[in-house]
């Protein structure tokens, strides 16, 4: 359990990066408003937001595969992402891949849609591209490790598909 609570403290420590800020600390909302009096800056301001956050979700699912690997026995692919499972055990890491470990399908999907859901703002349009940005990032993230995740990769894609089907029941 303290492997879990040290990654949970990491993650926390970097949790200003995962969630997107406007000017003034307010939370990031979809607006129709010109920016300079220009679209064209809007959308590049979006397109950039895109970008950042199909990287994020692309390293949540290479964090769990790293750590997969390494309760596997496996090796680090220092080529892959860069983070905090360096000098664990593969006993640490199979705690951490465990059903209610950091990096296992329940936790790490709640956080994958929880970061979809803080970006689209309630907004149901919004919601449905970050469902995709979901699917984008696990395909990039299957693309940075050769090709193909572990099974617990899949069932968090899964998970986490499940959770948006909830959200857009509830909320069209």
């Amino acid at each position: 359990m303290q492997i879990n609570n040290q990654i949970s403290q990491s993650y926390n420590n970097t949790k200003a990066i995962l969630q997107p800020r406007q000017a003034g600390n307010e939370p990031l909302r979809k607006t129709n408003q010109n920016i300079n009096g220009s679209n064209g800056v809007l959308l590049d301001l979006q397109a950039r937001r895109g970008d950042d956050i199909l990287r994020l979700i692309e390293q949540i699912f290479g964090h769990q595969t790293r750590t997969f690997n390494v309760s596997n026995g496996g090796s680090l692919r220092e080529d892959a992402f860069d983070f905090m499972v360096e000098n664990i055990t593969p006993e640490q890491a199979a705690e951490l891949i465990s059903e209610d470990g950091f990096f296992g399908v329940e936790r790490t999907s709640e956080r994958l849609f929880n970061l979809a859901a803080s970006f689209a703002g309630g907004d149901p349009e919004v919601m449905e591209k970050m469902r995709q940005a979901v699917i984008d990032g696990f395909a990039a993230a299957e693309a940075a490790w050769g090709g193909e995740l572990p099974q617990i990769s899949h069932d968090t894609l899964a998970r986490t598909m499940e959770r948006f089907d909830a959200w857009f029941e509830l909320n069209i």
